[in-house]
């Protein structure tokens, strides 16, 4: 039967992505949350969504291989193309979006590694 489908899945139009896009290379994509049963006990890692939401649910659960109407590829691109192609190919706006992002990926990994939980 199965775990019923998040609301948000279903408002993000989740579903198979192509090789050209998928969620592996999404900007929200976290592909090593590690997940908790009870008493604490690791579970496993598994593929997360920071826009579809990161708890500890196997509801929330992603897979790398599908996409959503969220889908921003900045940060892959980024490191693809070299900051100097990046910016030739899209301009400086997308450049300095693109260089946040990456800055805030990296922040929420520094704080879950730092995490005690």
């Amino acid at each position: 039967m199965g775990t019923q489908r998040l609301k948000i899945k279903d408002d993000l139009h989740y579903r198979k992505g192509s090789d050209a896009a998928c969620c592996s290379h999404c900007n929200n994509f976290v592909g090593d949350f590690i997940r908790h049963g009870i008493g604490g006990v690791v579970l496993g890692t598994e593929a997360r969504c920071m826009e579809i939401g990161m708890e500890n649910s196997i509801k929330y659960r992603v897979n790398p291989s599908h996409i959503c109407s969220r889908y921003d590829q900045s940060i892959y691109m980024l490191r693809l193309l070299g900051e100097k192609h990046y910016l030739e190919v899209h301009g400086q706006e997308k450049l300095d979006d693109a260089k946040v992002s990456l800055i805030a990926v990296q922040l929420l990994k520094i704080n879950r590694s730092t995490d005690p939980a």
